[in-house]
């Protein structure tokens, strides 16, 4: 793979990695906020089809994600090794020692499979929670007598 190869590729997977995250993030917001406006309106069959949903989405992503997170760390530790031989890409932030050791680009997938797990079982809670804390505001409401 030529320098000009390494490099663009790089650029390709990092705007690959963005654009999953955004959706993940989206996904994320819109399922927080039908957890807090519209979890304990929904019927069970409702609430568990929305769970459900979500969470195939949320570990495609998650998996899609790692899979590109793997081939950025082995294409920036290559980058590096590249480098360091002196046959080129000293000019590249990652050729300059702008990137992380090599024994960490190996963890980030991890890392970040890891935060979005607990990303997904706190919003996962988070509907939950939402769920019974506002039926029960609800019906709370619907016995206290009328303020006068």
């Amino acid at each position: 793979m030529t320098e000009f190869e390494m490099a663009y590729l790089l650029t390709d997977i990092q705007t690959m990695l963005a654009a999953q995250w955004s959706v993940l993030f989206s996904l994320t917001s819109g399922f927080l906020a039908v957890a807090f406006f519209a979890a304990h309106r929904l019927t069970r069959f409702m609430a568990a089809m929305i769970v459900g949903v979500y969470a195939w989405w949320f570990i495609l992503l998650t998996s899609m994600t790692n899979r590109e997170m793997v081939s950025h760390s082995g294409l920036l530790i290559k980058m590096q090794a590249y480098a360091k031989a002196g046959s080129g890409l000293e000019w590249h932030a990652t050729g300059a020692g702008g990137a992380a050791p090599p024994s960490a680009l190996l963890l980030l997938p991890t890392l970040i499979s890891v935060l979005n797990m607990v990303m997904f079982i706190a919003s996962i809670y988070f509907f939950f929670h939402c769920r019974r804390i506002n039926r029960k505001a609800e019906a709370t409401a619907a016995v206290a007598p009328p303020q006068a």
